[in-house]
């Protein structure tokens, strides 16, 4: 709702009742204030929008961002698909309110927009994907872990030998979406790394049960170069790996329980340590 003050005009005391003219004597109406939009004796001192009361002397584009789930982006399309100009927010007309109140209403904002992101947060935590562990145990998620990665030269590090927990990825070549899903990996994944060898193994599980085993040469503190050497098919059938079979792998974050690393080709990975005694075959 918004604000309505009324217009105070002289009204002619001797025309009303003595009781009202002794009441009348000592009340007074403010004056009404500059700005905002008026019709007949009411003056609106602010307006509501998409259930937000957004502030009368900003422009319309810094006004709407007042509002959950618009941000500088939409609100500009906003005006640009009404062919609205910038103006000052009290100086909109009537019309112009009731037509930005209809073009909010096609975006999903404020309670709506919040509820579909805590059924979205519940769902991520349920199912147990990257975000959704890191969500329920209060973290950020990657790009805020890299800016204070705490170990600065993790191939020096003791925390980055052992078995890892594949948590997230971005991957195709191991998540293969082109695949029907009863053929694409749904097992856990693994990845060990023992820095003292320069040795490394992916480890998948069901439905293939197939490893890889690499050797790994350091171009600087916190990146590899990696050389696939044998692939296991169901854990069993060795085939040596083709000379095409390399890549990198950048350790962008590195603490006791969780690692995040980063692919030569720009794909994410997420794992968490679960055994840092484990050693890859030489």
């Amino acid at each position: 709702m918004a604000t309505l003050s009324m217009v105070s005009g002289p009204v002619a005391t001797s025309s009303l009742p003595l009781s009202t003219r002794r009441r009348a004597s000592s009340v007074s109406f403010p004056a009404p204030k500059k700005g905002g939009i008026g019709h007949g004796g009411l003056r609106i001192e602010c307006i509501r929008i998409g259930g937000v009361e957004i502030p009368n002397h900003k422009r319309v584009e810094y006004s709407l961002q007042y509002i959950h789930g618009i941000g500088r982006n939409r609100s500009r399309q906003i005006l640009l698909d009404l062919s609205f100009d910038n103006k000052v927010t009290k100086d909109l007309s009537e019309e112009e309110v009731i037509t930005l109140r209809k073009e909010v209403t096609k975006y999903m904002i404020e309670g709506d927009l919040k509820r579909f992101n805590r059924v979205a947060i519940e769902r991520m935590k349920e199912i147990r994907c990257y975000k959704g562990i890191r969500h329920k145990l209060g973290l950020p998620i990657a790009q805020q872990l890299e800016e204070v990665n705490p170990t600065k030269e993790p191939l020096k590090s003791e925390l980055l030998n052992g078995k890892w927990e594949l948590l997230y990825t971005t991957s195709t070549s191991i998540l293969q979406p082109q695949r029907p899903k009863f053929l694409r990996p749904y097992g856990t994944i693994y990845q060990a790394i023992n820095t003292d060898t320069l040795r490394a193994q992916n480890m998948e599980t069901l439905p293939y049960f197939n490893q890889v085993t690499a050797n790994l040469v350091p171009l600087n503190s916190r990146k590899v170069a990696v050389r696939f050497d044998y692939f296991k098919i169901f854990s069993l059938i060795q085939i040596k790996a083709p000379g095409s079979g390399k890549g990198e792998l950048e350790i962008t974050y590195l603490d006791e329980e969780l690692r995040v690393s980063r692919g030569d080709k720009g794909n994410l990975f997420v794992l968490k340590m679960v055994d840092p005694l484990y050693r890859v075959p030489l």
